[in-house]
């Protein structure tokens, strides 16, 4: 999963198009919205802002290229 891809960025998105992104993302999947039926993509979708969000996370994140390694 390319959480990159997930958020529909650049891998050189700057802190800024990655908050931004998440925002117009959550408007349309977040579950209090959706009622549940999009509960799986939300999911990824927070997750990816949450590593891509975080410098450390992010680094490890563009280090290794998995979300394995990335602790939240």
């Amino acid at each position: 999963m390319d959480l990159y891809e997930i958020l529909n960025l650049k891998p050189n998105a700057t802190k800024t198009e990655i908050s931004s992104s998440y925002r117009k993302l959550a408007i349309k999947y977040h579950p209090d919205k959706n009622h549940g039926y999009e509960a799986e993509e939300w999911g990824k979708i927070s997750k990816a802002y949450q590593i891509l969000a975080d410098d450390s996370s992010r680094f490890i994140y563009d280090y290794y290229g998995t979300i394995d390694n990335c602790k939240i």
